[in-house]
């Protein structure tokens, strides 16, 4: 984990992300008493990549749907 995209060592490569969060939820849930029981995948990062995207454009900028209350 040496390696990072920014200046809050934070943000990973597009490629690195899901390692790099799965390595920061793991100390943080075992704290809650929670074991996680599957790392974060690529696959689940590009995902919630695609997600935000879409709500940034749609909502945010093109104003096409109304924007989630729990979004900010």
């Amino acid at each position: 984990m040496n390696s990072y995209l920014g200046f809050d060592k934070i943000h990973y490569g597009w490629l690195r992300a899901h390692s790099a969060w799965s390595h920061v939820a793991k100390p943080i849930l075992e704290t809650l008493g929670v074991n996680m029981t599957r790392e974060i995948t690529l696959a689940g990062m590009i995902r919630s990549y695609w997600e935000e995207f879409r709500q940034v454009v749609g909502s945010d900028m093109l104003g096409l749907k109304k924007k989630n209350p729990e979004h900010f």
